[in-house]
């Protein structure tokens, strides 16, 4: 893990970790410089339905906002 976010920040770009499942990988994350995780850790895998109500819920107006800009 070490090797791969030290090559993509050499590159300029940013890092994300899949599948990140536990609190002591998360933290190894952190401590290695790893920009963006997603995994059980988290939350579960879930409807699109579901999705955007939690989303609309967090971002409020902003989300409803852009959702009737791409409908």
């Amino acid at each position: 893990m070490r090797a791969t976010i030290s090559v993509t920040r050499a590159l300029g770009l940013l890092t994300l970790a899949e599948g990140v499942g536990t609190q002591g990988q998360f933290q190894t994350l952190l401590e290695l410089g790893c920009d963006q995780v997603q995994g059980y850790q988290f939350d579960r895998p879930q409807p699109t339905e579901s999705f955007e109500r939690t989303l609309a819920d967090v971002a409020g107006g902003a989300w409803r906002e852009a959702r009737q800009l791409t409908s």
